[in-house]
């Protein structure tokens, strides 16, 4: 049983062990999991989405269990980039299995700046640019300008060096189609094209909004979402061909499995983390189960395999 991914990028290709990775702001600094589990059991490592310098993450309630899944806000992250590379990643197990940093910033300079900090180590397998760039109050996100998204990833590529350069797409909805393609004659190395919903829960109670900033709207992930992020993969896959990355709501082998049926080469466990901190290890084992049950030997067999009824 096989279930090394090689994802391909414009400096050979990054292979994963398996192709289970946490997504970005769901598994907090990662160092925190290895109290729990030997991180080497994941294909890939990915903790919270930060900026360069240090910020002060919002006030309000960060964290929110609903119905079909979680609502989350976290604003501006406390630690920076140049903090998690000096304490945490030389404690991480970089050299087996690769790190993967979602990165976001207030512009091109500073995203350029924080990559090529980032390429110096010599630690990082990837990047994952986050597209709800530029983060500035009042200003046009780069996504929805094929020009400036052009930009952006031409400028993020040749800070990166060797790394990997992946997108994650924007909150809530957007041009499937067109950003992918864009994405992908830019020289984006994959998509990440599902990054949850925009909603809002209220505490009738205390007529308090439950998660989120002021305006009381927040990020919505969960199983909830699994159709609507699968619907993405293959609408992405079809666009252009450029590696794609699921996720919505993964929460056993079979999600997975579908993920990887409509065209994606790995997926992105997010609120799932949440439910319990050894779900991605026991979701790895439950997999090769599967696997072995389907009588699949390897990924590549089945990837893009699902057809009309």
């Amino acid at each position: 049983m096989d279930l090394h991914v090689t994802i391909p990028t414009a400096h050979g290709g990054l292979t994963l062990k398996n192709p289970i990775m946490p997504a970005a702001s769901t598994f907090g600094n990662i160092i925190e999991y290895a109290k729990v589990f030997d991180l080497n059991k994941l294909g890939a490592l990915m903790g919270n989405s930060m900026y360069l310098t240090d910020g002060t993450p919002t006030g309000n309630q960060k964290f929110h269990r609903a119905e079909d899944g979680f609502m989350s806000a976290f604003g501006r992250n406390a630690i920076s980039i140049r903090r998690f590379v000096e304490e945490i990643l030389p404690e991480l197990p970089w050299e087996t299995t690769p790190v993967i940093l979602d990165l976001k910033e207030a512009g091109m300079e500073k995203m350029e700046e924080m990559v090529a900090y980032v390429a110096d180590t010599g630690k990082v397998a990837g990047v994952e640019i986050n597209l709800n760039c530029p983060y500035a109050p009042g200003v046009p996100e780069y996504w929805q300008d094929p020009e400036q998204l052009t930009e952006f990833i031409h400028r993020v590529r040749k800070a990166a060096g060797t790394m990997m350069v992946g997108a994650k797409a924007p909150t809530g909805n957007y041009n499937v189609a067109q950003v992918t393609k864009t994405l992908h004659q830019a020289g984006a190395d994959s998509f990440t094209c599902y990054n949850g919903q925009m909603g809002c829960a209220v505490d009738i109670y205390t007529r308090k909004f439950c998660c989120g900033g002021a305006s009381g709207t927040s990020a919505t992930m969960g199983y909830g979402y699994r159709a609507y992020g699968l619907s993405l993969t293959r609408e992405a896959t079809v666009a252009a061909p450029i590696p794609i990355i699921g996720s919505g709501g993964i929460i056993n082998a079979r999600t997975v499995i579908e993920q990887i049926m409509v065209g994606a080469y790995a997926v992105q466990v997010g609120s799932a983390n949440f439910m319990r901190p050894d779900f991605m290890p026991r979701l790895v084992d439950e997999l090769a189960e599967l696997m072995e049950e389907l009588g699949v030997h390897s990924l590549d067999e089945i990837r893009g395999t699902a057809t009309p009824n």
